[in-house]
């Protein structure tokens, strides 16, 4: 019994009498999969969505027998000098437009000055440029002052980028937003990865920036944290 996921797009083969599972596709696909898999001569052709926007298009992928799942993503060692955020590649595909940034929350583990902020892109991005940063929180439990930011225009699709920022020191035990944006203008579609841990994410009220406001003004807030996302002491 082969079963598509709307979440992650990944595929599964369960043993049709005991539900055990025999095979998945691993991150291979990143859009949703929400048609019915197909069998065929002894391949399996899959049909998914490759984003969550309406100008998103699908792609079929065809799977022969004996096919062994992908090696799943590498996540980067605890001990790297991380700070805050999530190193682990969540399963739910994101997508901002450009022009608007989202925010999400995030409590410091460690005290200390974060050099640089890691993002995961995924796959089925095509953004040129990447703008991420850092916001204390305003008490209320959304993003308050921008503590810092930068952005990248060397980014790889389905792996994790690096953005430079101005040493932010941040404190133990203290909730920061890891914002990110593709700025108003730029090319391509920003998609990135983020789960369902039931904490809240929020875009901009503001969609038409170009770099991160120095203060956060809330537009729309979301379900989907955390991002797939880290701050730590590299350069």
């Amino acid at each position: 019994m082969f079963v598509g996921s709307g979440l992650n797009g990944s595929v599964h083969a369960y043993d049709g009498t005991n539900g055990t599972e025999l095979w998945n596709s691993g991150g291979i696909i990143s859009g949703a999969t929400f048609g019915a898999p197909m069998v065929a001569n002894g391949v399996l052709y899959v049909g998914s969505w490759n984003g969550f926007n309406s100008t998103d298009e699908g792609t079929v992928r065809a799977f022969a027998l004996g096919t062994p799942p992908p090696p799943p993503t590498p996540t980067p060692s605890p001990t790297s000098g991380v700070l805050l955020g999530d190193q682990t590649v969540e399963s739910a595909l994101d997508s901002d437009t450009s022009g608007t940034a989202e925010a999400f929350p995030t409590r410091a583990s460690t005290s200390g000055t974060v050099g640089k902020l890691s993002v995961y892109l995924d796959a089925s991005s095509t953004a040129t440029t990447l703008v991420a940063g850092l916001y204390g929180d305003s008490g209320g439990g959304h993003p308050g002052a921008l503590i810092a930011q930068g952005s990248s225009s060397q980014l790889q699709a389905g792996a994790w980028n690096s953005i430079s920022i101005p040493g932010a020191i941040v404190a133990a035990g203290t909730q920061y937003w890891i914002a990110v944006l593709s700025p108003q203008n730029a090319s391509g579609s920003l998609k990135f990865r983020d789960g369902t841990a039931g904490c809240k994410s929020e875009t901009s009220a503001q969609t038409n920036l170009t770099a991160l406001p120095l203060t956060w003004v809330t537009g729309q807030i979301w379900s989907s944290c955390p991002l797939s996302a880290y701050g730590s002491t590299g350069p």
